[in-house]
C-alpha cells in the first residue's frame, strides 16, 4: 500500500465510529492525493465484491475506486454530478458491466459501500448501509473475469488530476466472492474491520511523524522480527545496509540485471543455497536481492506462505534440481 505525493506517508482523520485508529485522509490539501494498493492474485477474479467505509467531504465528486492492470482500466466508480457511475472492462478491454446511480452517498457522513459483480450472468449490485440502491444485468457477456495483478487506486485515477476524491476511508476490503449474507450489513463485514480478527498480519505498519502531526507513514512493523524484506528495504539505503548486516552479505554495487527462468516446479536444494535463505514480499523482491548481494547468479521463489514467499540465493546457475512445490521457479543470471 503506498500513497501518492509522499510515497508512503498517509494523513489521518478521525475514523469510523467503534473502530481503532483513524481513517485515511482523501484530499489535494492532505498530500495524500490517492491510496495504491496491489492485488495480488495466480487466477483472474470471476465474481468480485469491494466493501469500503467511506466519509465524503461535501458532494461526492472525482473517482473513489480506479482498478487497473499494466496502466489499462479495469474498474471504476467515478462520481459525475449527483451520478455515480460503475463500469468494469474485462482481460481485453472490452466493455463488461456499466451502471448509474443517482445521489448514492450521503455528504458529511460515514457510508458503507458494497460493491458487487456476479460472474455468471454480469449482475452488478450496489448497496449502502445496508439499503440495496441498485441490482440490474449489466447486459454485457456473461462469464467475463476481472484481471488479476492489477493495481487498485482508492482516491483518483492515478493519470487524471481532476478526478480527485476528498474525504476519509477506512477499512478496504476485497472479496473473490458474492456476499451473500447480508451482503450490504456493516455487520457481516465488521470484525473484518477489526485487527485481531485479521487472518495474515501486515509487515508494515503506520507510524506516526513527529514533524508532521497527524501524519504517518509505512514502516516495518518490527525490523528483527523475521527475514522478511520488501521493496523499500532493498531500495532504502539505511534499511539496505542493515539487510548486509543481518545476513553478513555484501553489496554487488549492481543497479541491474536479467534472469532466465531456468525452471519450473524444481529449484536446487535447499541444502546447497551458498548464499542464504530469505522472506521477501514478492519474486521481484527476490530478483532485486540477488541483483545487489556479491556473488549471487541465481535465485528460487516457492510457494507464497504465512510469512513470505520464500527467496533462495545461489551464487551459481544450478543444473542439478530438485522438486519444489507446482509453484517453484528458478532464475539464472544472464550475462
Amino acid at each position: 500500500m503506498t500513497a501518492a505525493g509522499d510515497g508512503q506517508c498517509f494523513v489521518l482523520g478521525e475514523g469510523y465510529p467503534g473502530l481503532p485508529g483513524g481513517a485515511i485522509t482523501l484530499s489535494k490539501d492532505s498530500s495524500t492525493e490517492y491510496v495504491e494498493v496491489n492485488l495480488s492474485r495466480r487466477e483472474p477474479f470471476k465474481d468480485f465484491t469491494i466493501s469500503i467505509l467511506v466519509y465524503p467531504e461535501g458532494t461526492p465528486s472525482g473517482t473513489l475506486f480506479y482498478y487497473a492492470k499494466n496502466e489499462i482500466e479495469k474498474f471504476r466508480l467515478n462520481f459525475i454530478y449527483t451520478t455515480v457511475v460503475v463500469s468494469f472492462r474485462d482481460e481485453y478491454d472490452n466493455p463488461a458491466g456499466l451502471v448509474p446511480v443517482e445521489d448514492l452517498l450521503v455528504p458529511d457522513q460515514w457510508n458503507h459501500l458494497v460493491v458487487q459483480r456476479k460472474y455468471t450472468d454480469g449482475e452488478i449490485t450496489i448497496y449502502v448501509d445496508g439499503t440495496k440502491k441498485i441490482q440490474v444485468d449489466d447486459g454485457f457477456q456473461d462469464n467475463i473475469p476481472i484481471p488479476n495483478s492489477g493495481m487498485l487506486a482508492v482516491g483518483s485515477a492515478p493519470t487524471e488530476p481532476d478526478q480527485q476524491f476528498s474525504g476519509r476511508i477506512a477499512c478496504l476490503q476485497v472479496f473473490d466472492k458474492i456476499l451473500v449474507d447480508k451482503p450490504g450489513q456493516p455487520d457481516n463485514t465488521w470484525h473484518k474491520c477489526l485487527s485481531d480478527y485479521w487472518l495474515v498480519k501486515p509487515s508494515l505498519i503506520l507510524l506516526p511523524d513527529d514533524d508532521n502531526p497527524g501524519q504517518h507513514c509505512l514502516a516495518e512493523a518490527v525490523e528483527d522480527l523475521s527475514n522478511l524484506i520488501s521493496l523499500g528495504s532493498v531500495f532504502n539505503e539505511d534499511k539496505w545496509q542493515q539487510v548486509l548486516q543481518r545476513f553478513q552479505w555484501l553489496d554487488s554495487t549492481r543497479n541491474f540485471g536479467y534472469f532466465s527462468l531456468v525452471s519450473k516446479g524444481t529449484r536446487p536444494s535447499v541444502y546447497v543455497s551458498a548464499l542464504g535463505f530469505v522472506n521477501t514480499t514478492g519474486v521481484n523482491v527476490c530478483s532485486r536481492v540477488c541483483l545487489r548481494v556479491q556473488g549471487c547468479q541465481s535465485f528460487a521463489v516457492d510457494k507464497e506462505t504465512i510469512d513470505g514467499v520464500p527467496c533462495y540465493l545461489y551464487n551459481y546457475v544450478s543444473r542439478d534440481l530438485v522438486a519444489g512445490s507446482a509453484a517453484a521457479k528458478y532464475y539464472g543470471m544472464q550475462d
